[in-house]
């Protein structure tokens, strides 16, 4: 199963290269149902204010998140592939990001 702040990567046959997102939906909606939430992340430098840095555990990608879209997958239409996890930093940026965009002012 997916899990919350895993960086996985959708293969996608109608396009030529594959792309890496980040679940964001949390491992209770993502052991029920067959659809989770993402981050898409872009191998380019921040230059967004909703840009997160990427830096994972075993540190074997770059890039950026860019908090700023969020996006889903079926996962009955898309094969996808866990790669790593997010640091534990990251993942608390990701938080305070989320936190923040929903926050009501």
């Amino acid at each position: 199963m997916v899990k919350q702040f895993d960086v996985i990567k959708v293969n996608n046959p109608d396009e030529a290269k594959s792309e890496l997102y980040v679940v964001v939906s949390n491992d209770y909606v993502n052991s029920n149902s067959p659809y989770i939430w993402t981050y898409p992340v872009f191998q380019r430098d921040r230059i967004y204010l909703t840009d997160i840095e990427l830096v994972t555990k075993q540190y074997n990608y770059y890039g950026v998140i860019d908090c700023g879209i969020i996006g889903h997958i079926d996962l009955n239409k898309k094969a996808i592939k866990v790669l790593d996890k997010l640091q534990p930093r990251i993942q608390n940026k990701l938080m305070e990001s989320i936190q923040a965009h929903i926050e009501t002012i």
